[in-house]
């Protein structure tokens, strides 16, 4: 099972103009709620935004300066989920009977 997303765990960005970057999960973003944003990465463009389904703010260390927002749909936790659980299911996986 895959942990749930929050604050502080790591995230991989599976769309987007940064997919495939890595960082750090740091503030939940509610559905309809407006975010900040600076469309050409220039602090002097800013502009009010929204997700329909949630978002997080990111950081990613190769941009220390620049905090992403990025849809909730977008990210995977990649810190692991419940070790124990992970575990069992590769058990069952391997102890099942042979099909013929």
């Amino acid at each position: 099972m895959q942990k749930p997303i929050e604050p502080g765990c790591l995230v991989v960005v599976l769309r987007g103009e940064v997919a495939n970057q890595v960082g750090v999960a740091v503030e939940f973003i509610p559905a309809g709620q407006s975010f900040t944003i600076h469309p050409d990465g220039a602090l002097d463009s800013e502009q009010l935004a929204r997700f329909k389904g949630g978002g997080w703010e990111v950081d990613f260390a190769s941009d220390a300066e620049l905090a992403w927002t990025i849809p909730a749909k977008d990210l995977m936790c990649i810190d692991g989920g419940d070790a124990t659980t992970h575990e069992t299911e590769q058990e069952e996986r391997y102890d099942a009977p042979a099909h013929a």
